[in-house]
């Protein structure tokens, strides 16, 4: 029982959490370089939050009718009639 506490490299409890544990490894300059970069690693994203993209849906109608409000919106676009080609330049045409 005595040989686990003395070959215990980091200094955690016994109710430490992972966390803890990965903290611990990262910061001990008696681990190697890679063990210390792989906690560091594994640890990061507990540690910061993580930068992400949200929609605010503002409050007052449910889905069902917003859904058929942009649904009429896109049916009210007006469509463009097709420009025909206009003739090629004379210059351009005497060149090729």
């Amino acid at each position: 029982m005595e040989e686990l506490l003395v070959d215990n490299p980091i200094d955690v409890g016994p109710n430490a959490r992972a966390l803890d544990v990965l903290v611990a490894i990262y910061r001990s300059p008696r681990m190697p370089l890679h063990t210390r970069m792989r906690a560091a690693i594994a640890a990061l994203p507990f540690e910061t939050p993580k930068l992400q993209a949200t929609a605010i849906v503002p409050m007052g109608l449910d889905l069902k009718s917003k859904l058929e409000r942009a649904i009429m919106r896109s049916n009210a676009v007006r469509l463009l009639p097709a420009q025909p080609e206009a003739e090629p330049a004379q210059s351009f045409k005497r060149r090729f």
